[in-house]
């Protein structure tokens, strides 16, 4: 008994589109990605610099002597925010007065919310499912 051969032509196979693999696909998704990780990446640099600069606004220029200086300067404290949809770790700068520590207000307002996802409450999204269920189950 003599065994036949299984030699697979290659060049056939390369022409048939359903068993042809797209690198673009993967391409897409490695960009998807790498274009969120540079969005957050970007945000969070501004975030750092606007915090800094909330901080010079209510302690004064750093390295400046001010007499009528009211809040000072507290070095940095490991904080949260979201972003992208998850919580990113951030070094937050602190600020003291009359030995409390003083709110960042940009900080207040990046703490609790994804400024990726200010567009859209879920709220909004929710009322506005409530109504289109309730027509069509009136009709």
């Amino acid at each position: 008994m003599k065994k036949e051969s299984r030699i697979v032509n290659r060049v056939h196979q390369a022409d048939s589109p359903s068993q042809r693999h797209l690198p673009l696909v993967d391409l897409l998704v490695d960009t998807r990605a790498e274009l969120m990780e540079l969005a957050i990446t970007s945000g969070l640099k501004v975030l750092t610099t606007m915090l800094e600069e909330d901080r010079t606004a209510i302690c004064g220029p750093r390295y400046q002597h001010q007499a009528a200086r009211t809040a000072v300067r507290a070095g940095t404290v490991t904080s949260e925010v979201v972003l992208g949809g998850r919580k990113v770790a951030i070094r937050r700068p602190r600020v003291r007065a009359g030995g409390a520590e003083v709110l960042l207000p940009t900080f207040q307002s990046m703490a609790n919310e994804d400024p990726l996802n200010r567009g859209t409450s879920k709220s909004a999204v929710s009322r506005r499912f409530v109504a289109k269920t309730a027509a069509q189950l009136a009709a």
